[in-house]
Formats: structure tokens, C-alpha cells, sequence
């Protein structure tokens, strides 16, 4: 039995074979879904674990201590090029193209979180005190989000105030009506035009 990790895609056309977890949004619920070859031909998904939105928000739901930008493969896609390798210079997209000056054809740059080591790194500039600090793990970071959810979870909810109703009362608020019960069509004509409506 052969195994491959596969996304649903947000419309049932198809599923997206990837080398690693690919987790995508669907209705506000993540999926991890494995997908399992037994035969030559059938391929079964399943769903392993439902990652949910607040786990999801936070890309550190990996094990291991991998980089979050380029899951540990050291590398990631070209922004530039967008893992073409080439650009296109004019407007023939098959003649008129040049070698991607950014990643020089090879369709991935080297990360630029962890520099291409693969793991995050363990400790980050602090802006506000210049110093260096430690990076949490991913575990330390996956528990506090639980304890954020918990938190978020039993805390009372407070109901919005009713809008206030304010009824005018005003004659200068009130519609302009030309029309009464004793005019003519003629007269409500012309008080129209002497108002320039």
C-alpha cells in the first residue's frame, strides 16, 4: 500500500497531489487528507484530521521544528518567475522569453526564513529591546494557541446594544408633498416648477 498526502481543492473538480500535508480552507474548516493507493488504478481519500480554523490560522501545526515558509524543504517556489523559470519579454509567449534573472531558471530560490537550512531558526532579533530572543518550538506555539481558544471560548459574550429608533418630528424633515385632497393636477404642475422640481 502506497501512501500520498493530498488537499481538496475548494471546488469538487479535482484533488491536488502534492510531496508533503497540503492543507486549504473549505467553508472555514482545514482537512488533512490522506490518500491511499491499494490498487494499480483506485486511489481512496480519507480524512486523517480536521486541523479546524484556529489551529489553521497558525502554520506551525507540523511536527519537528521545520521552517513554516518552506516546510522544511529548504527552498521555495519563485515569486518572481512563479517557478516558471522564464519570463516572458513580449508579446509572442513562445519566442519572446527570458531566463528569470531572480532564480536564474531553476524555479526555486533559496528560503529566506531559514536560509535554506530547513529548520526555523532558533532565536530572532527583538526590534524594541535589539536583542536576541528565543524562538518558541512549534509544540510551545501549538499549546498556546489551545490555551488562546480556551480562553476566547469561556469568555462571557456581551450583546450589542439595540439601535436607538429617532422619529422626526419636524417639518422641515418631512417629505415635500405638493399634493392635497383639494388641489388640481394643474396646481400641483405648478408648484412643482416654482420649486424647480
Amino acid at each position: 500500500m502506497e501512501a500520498c498526502f493530498v488537499g481538496l481543492a475548494s471546488s469538487v473538480r479535482g484533488l491536488r497531489v502534492s510531496n508533503r500535508l497540503a492543507v486549504q480552507s473549505r467553508r472555514r474548516h482545514c482537512y488533512a487528507v490522506a490518500c491511499t493507493k491499494t490498487d494499480e488504478d483506485s486511489v481512496t481519500p480519507k480524512i486523517v484530521r480536521d486541523v479546524g480554523l484556529d489551529e489553521s490560522w497558525y502554520v506551525y501545526y507540523e511536527e519537528g521544528n521545520k521552517c513554516v515558509v518552506c516546510r522544511g524543504e529548504g527552498t521555495e517556489t519563485c515569486s518572481y518567475c512563479y517557478g516558471e523559470g522564464f519570463i516572458v519579454i513580449g508579446a509572442n509567449q513562445e519566442t519572446d522569453r527570458a531566463v528569470c534573472p531572480i532564480c536564474e531558471g531553476a524555479k526555486v530560490t533559496v528560503c529566506m526564513r531559514c536560509n535554506g537550512t530547513g529548520v526555523r531558526p532558533s532565536t530572532r532579533f527583538n526590534a524594541e529591546t535589539e536583542e536576541e530572543e528565543r524562538n518558541p518550538t512549534n509544540a510551545e506555539i501549538l499549546a498556546n494557541a489551545r490555551k488562546d481558544k480556551l480562553y476566547t471560548e469561556n469568555q462571557p459574550s456581551i450583546p450589542e446594544p439595540e439601535p436607538e429608533v429617532v422619529e422626526a418630528s419636524d417639518k422641515a424633515v418631512q417629505p415635500a408633498s405638493f399634493h392635497d385632497d383639494e388641489s388640481t393636477k394643474l396646481e400641483v404642475l405648478a408648484a412643482e416648477e416654482s420649486v424647480g422640481v
